[in-house]
C-alpha cells in the first residue's frame, strides 16, 4: 500500500492531469523540483508553432506568394500536371483553368471557392480523405485574393519539372560551432516570420539525461551524473558531446537506428542467418563510415556473405526484387514510388516506365547462385542424395526427430543455403516491361534499358556494370534527393519530426517549413563528406536543440517551425538499455559482438570430396552452429521470453539481442519495430506496458544485492540514498522539498527506502521521457 500512496503523490506532484510532463525551464542551479512550470513552451499570446503564416494585414495577398501555395497543397494532388490522370480533366495549375472559375462580378461566388468554403458539405473539396479541409486562415486567403481582383501577373502555369541535378556549392571547411550558430540563426529567422518565439533554453541536468539518451541510448548512471553536474568547464556541454559520440554506446544506439531503417534481421529466412550483416551495420558505425560511402556499399555487394556482409541488404528480401527497389527509393531517396509498380502514380510525377526503369538496375543482382558452382570439387548432386538418404534412412528405422541423422541431414541444408547466399552480377540481362503494361510510352514485354529516376539521364548499359552506374547516381552530392534525405533523416532522429515531408517520403524541398535551412543542412552535410558523426555533433551544439521540448501535437499537414525538439517518450531499446544500466555495471562493454566465424563454411564449399564435406558438417555442429543445438536453444529461449519477458542470461544492450526480439519480449512489447516494415517502431503506450513498470520481472535485478544501482546504496544513509536514486534515474539532484517529502513518506523503510524510491520514480512520466 505504501508504494501505491507514494506514486499516486509523486504523480501529483510531477504531472497533474496530465499524459506528459511540461518541458522544465532553464534554471541557474543543477537542483531542479519535481514540480512542472505550468507556463506552456510556447507563449500563449502568440499562435500555436504549428500554424502557418499569416497573410499580410495591410496589403491584399499576392498569388505567388500566397495564393498559390493554398492551391499546391489542396488541389495540386489532384488536379495538376503534377499527377498523370488529373481529376475530371481539371488542371488548377494553368491560368486559363482559373479564369474560368473565377466571377469577378460577384468573387465571393466564384466556383473557385464555392467548392472549399464548407467544410461539413458532402461534396467538399478536397474530398474526405483526400486531404483536410481548408482552414479560416487559408480561405480568408483566397477570398481576398478574389475581392481584391484575383491578379495573376505573369503566372501562366505551375512548373512541375522532374528533379533536376542538385548543384552544390564548393566545398568548404566547416567549423561546428560556427555552423550551429547558422542553423540557430534560420530556425529563429523563420519562428519570427511565423510570429513565434523559441523556447528557453534548459539546464544541465535536463541536458545531461537529453545528451546520452540521444547519443548513446541510455541514462547515464549516477556516477556519471555526478560528474558532469559538478563540472565547471565552460565548454562542458560540447566536451560531453564529443565523448559520447563515437563512443561504443554510440555505435549501439546507431545500430539500433539503422536495423530499424534497414529492416536489419538475425533470420534473413532461406536458412540464411543475418548475424553478418548486423556485424557490419555495427562496425561501419563504429569506424565511422561516410554515409555516400555505406550506400554505394550496400548497392555494389556481391559475392558471398563472409565474403562481404553487405550483400545480405539483397537477402533482405528474397525472391521479392522489387521490395528492394521500392526500399532503396524509400531510405536513401524519400521518395515513394510503389504505386507505379502497376499503374502511372496519380499523386506524383512517376509513371510505371519510369519504376520499372529503375527495377532493371537490380535484375542482374541474383541472390541465388548456381547449384552446379556452388561447390569448388564436388558435385551439388553428389551431396544432396547422400542427405536425403540420410533422411529416409532415419524414417525407416522410426528414430526420433532430434536423431543425429537428422542433424546431420538439416544442418547440411542449411549450410547449403547459404553456401546458395551470394550476390553474382550477370554479364548482360534483358530487363522488360511487364506483360500487362498498358501506356503507349511503351509496349508490353519491349525490352528496356535501367535509367536513373531523375536528374540527368546515364547511359547505362544492359551488363553488369549497371549496378555500379546506379550507386554512383544514387550516392552522389548531385542526386538531388540523396543528401536532402539523409540530412532530413538525422534532423528528425535529432529534433523529434523531419524537416521536409516524411522521412521516406520527402516531398519539394520548397514546400519545407524552412526551405533555406534545408538547403543549409544539404551543404553542410556535403561539406562534412557525409561524416554522420560531425553531422550529429554539430546538431547538438545548437540551441534549437538545447531549448525545452515543446509538447504540443507536430500535424503532419502543418508545418513545425521547431521552437525546440519535440516531447518524446524513450523508444523501446533506450528503455531497455535506460533499465539496464541500474543492473548492469558499465553495460556499453558487456557483450560487444564479435565478427561471426564463417570460415567453417568457406571450408565446406572448398571440400575435396564428400566425405571431406561430411566431415566439417561434423565440424559445423560441434563448434554448437548445427540444426539441433540452434533449434533447441531457439525454442527453450522462446519459451524463456513468452513466460517471463527476456533472459537472465541475456541482460545485454538491445542491439547484442536477436534482432527483432522475439515475440513477448520487453522490448517487443515496448516497440521495438518487427524489422517488416521500413522505421516501423512504435510508442504509443498501453496496458501490459504499465504493468511491466509497476510488476515486471525487471525490477527484482534492479533492486537484487548485486545490481549496480544496489552496490552503490549499500550503506548510504537515507538522504544519500534520496540523492542516489534521484541522479541514477532522473540524472538531478532531489529539490530540498523532495527530499523532505520522500522521507517523510519512506524514511522507516530504513535500507529499504532506495528500492521504495526507485519503484516509485521508475514508474514516472519523467522517466519514460526524453525531456
Amino acid at each position: 500500500m505504501r508504494f501505491w500512496i507514494w506514486v499516486l503523490l509523486l504523480g501529483a506532484a510531477v504531472s497533474p492531469a496530465r499524459a506528459v510532463e511540461r518541458p522544465r525551464a532553464a534554471r541557474p542551479s543543477p537542483s531542479v523540483k519535481a514540480v512542472a512550470p505550468t507556463a506552456k513552451s510556447v507563449s500563449p499570446s502568440r499562435p500555436p508553432a504549428t500554424g502557418k503564416r499569416l497573410a499580410t494585414k495591410t496589403a491584399p495577398p499576392e498569388f505567388t506568394r500566397d495564393v498559390l501555395p493554398v492551391l499546391k497543397q489542396h488541389c495540386f494532388t489532384c488536379h495538376s500536371g503534377a499527377t498523370n490522370m488529373p481529376k475530371a480533366g481539371l488542371r488548377l495549375d494553368r491560368k486559363a483553368a482559373l479564369e474560368a472559375l473565377i466571377d469577378r462580378a460577384k468573387p465571393h461566388e466564384s466556383r473557385l471557392v464555392a467548392r472549399v468554403k464548407d467544410p461539413s458539405s458532402s461534396s467538399r473539396m478536397p474530398p474526405e480523405g483526400f486531404g483536410r479541409a481548408l482552414n479560416e486562415r487559408e480561405l480568408n486567403v483566397l477570398q481576398g485574393w478574389l475581392r481584391a481582383g484575383a491578379q495573376m501577373g505573369s503566372w501562366t502555369e505551375a512548373r512541375h519539372d522532374r528533379y533536376e541535378d542538385y548543384q552544390p556549392a564548393p566545398k568548404q571547411p566547416v567549423e561546428l560551432d560556427q555552423a550551429a550558430r547558422r542553423i540557430d540563426e534560420l530556425v529563429e529567422a523563420r519562428l519570427k516570420k511565423a510570429g513565434l518565439k523559441p523556447n528557453a533554453g534548459i539546464d544541465d541536468a535536463t541536458f545531461l539525461r537529453r545528451t546520452y539518451l540521444q547519443t548513446i541510448g541510455r541514462i547515464p548512471t549516477a556516477a556519471e551524473a555526478t560528474e558532469f553536474l559538478q563540472s565547471r568547464d565552460p565548454q562542458r556541454r560540447a566536451r560531453l558531446i564529443d565523448s559520447l559520440i563515437g563512443s561504443e554506446g554510440y555505435v549501439s544506439h546507431l545500430f539500433n537506428f539503422w536495423a530499424d531503417a534497414l529492416r536489419a534481421k538475425s533470420d534473413l529466412d532461406h536458412g540464411r542467418s543475418g548475424d553478418l550483416y548486423l556485424w557490419w551495420i555495427k562496425d561501419s558505425v563504429r569506424r565511422n563510415m561516410p554515409y555516400d560511402q555505406f550506400v554505394r556499399r550496400l548497392i555494389q555487394s556481391k559475392g558471398t556473405l563472409w565474403e562481404d556482409p553487405a550483400v545480405s541488404y539483397y537477402f533482405r528480401d528474397p525472391g521479392n526484387r522489387l521490395a528492394t527497389v521500392e526500399a532503396t527509393a524509400s531510405v536513401f531517396l524519400g521518395t515513394n514510388i510503389g504505386c507505379a509498380q502497376c499503374h502511372n502514380d496519380p499523386y506524383d510525377v512517376w509513371t510505371r516506365k519510369d519504376y520499372w526503369q529503375l527495377a532493371a538496375f537490380f535484375t542482374p543482382a541474383s541472390p541465388y547462385f548456381p547449384r552446379e558452382q556452388t561447390f569448388q570439387h564436388i558435385k551439388w548432386d553428389e551431396v544432396e542424395k547422400q542427405r536425403d538418404e540420410l533422411r529416409r534412412e532415419n524414417e525407416r528405422q522410426r528414430r526420433n526427430w532430434n536423431h543425429p541423422e537428422v542433424d546431420r541431414a538439416t544442418t547440411a541444408w542449411q549450410s547449403n543455403q547459404k553456401l546458395l547466399g551470394r550476390i553474382v552480377r550477370s554479364d548482360k540481362f534483358y530487363p522488360s516491361l511487364p506483360a500487362d503494361y498498358q501506356y503507349g510510352d511503351g509496349k508490353p514485354k519491349q525490352g528496356i534499358q535501367p535509367q536513373v529516376l531523375f536528374g540527368a539521364k546515364r547511359d547505362v548499359p544492359n551488363t553488369g556494370e549497371a549496378v555500379d552506374i546506379l550507386a554512383e547516381w544514387l550516392a552522389s552530392p548531385k542526386n538531388p534527393r540523396f543528401t536532402l534525405t539523409i540530412a532530413n533523416r538525422m534532423w528528425s532522429f535529432t529534433m523529434g519530426a523531419p524537416l521536409v515531408g516524411k522521412v521516406t517520403d520527402i516531398g519539394p524541398l520548397e514546400e519545407s517549413s524552412n526551405p533555406e535551412l534545408a538547403r543549409y543542412l544539404i551543404q553542410t552535410m556535403i561539406d562534412v563528406d557525409y561524416d554522420l558523426q560531425k553531422f550529429q555533433r554539430i546538431l547538438l551544439r545548437t540551441q534549437t536543440w538545447q531549448r525545452a521540448a515543446y509538447e504540443g501535437e507536430v500535424a503532419a499537414h502543418l508545418p513545425y517551425y521547431f521552437p525546440g525538439p519535440v516531447l518524446r517518450r524513450m523508444s523501446a531499446e533506450q528503455t531497455w538499455d535506460s533499465l539496464l544500466t541500474l543492473v548492469v555495471a558499465d553495460l556499453d562493454r558487456a557483450g560487444q559482438s564479435q565478427r561471426p566465424d564463417y570460415s567453417l563454411y568457406a571450408k565446406l564449399q572448398a571440400a575435396k570430396s564428400t566425405d571431406d564435406y561430411w566431415k566439417v558438417i561434423g565440424e559445423i555442429i560441434d563448434s554448437g552452429q548445427g540444426y539441433l543445438s540452434t533449434f533447441v536453444q531457439g525454442q527453450a529461449l522462446r519459451h524463456e521470453i513468452r513466460a517471463v519477458g527476456f533472459r537472465k542470461e541475456d541482460l545485454v544492450r538491445a542491439s547484442e539481442l536477436t534482432s527483432p526480439s522475439f515475440d513477448g519480449h520487453f522490448l517487443r512489447q515496448f516497440g521495438q519495430s518487427d524489422r517488416e516494415l521500413i522505421d516501423a517502431s512504435w510508442s504509443n503506450p498501453t496496458t501490459p506496458q504499465a504493468l511491466t513498470m509497476l510488476n515486471g520481472p525487471l525490477f527484482p535485478l534492479i533492486t537484487a544485492d548485486d545490481s549496480a544501482l544496489a552496490r552503490q546504496a549499500s550503506g548510504a544513509t537515507p538522504r544519500e540514498q534520496v540523492r542516489l536514486v534521484y541522479l541514477a534515474l532522473l540524472c538531478r539532484e532531489p529539490s530540498a522539498a523532495e527530499t523532505e517529502l520522500v522521507l517523510s513518506r519512506l524514511g522507516s523503510d530504513g535500507p529499504r527506502l532506495w528500492k521504495s524510491l526507485a519503484w516509485s520514480l521508475l514508474n514516472t512520466r519523467q522517466f519514460l521521457f526524453v525531456n
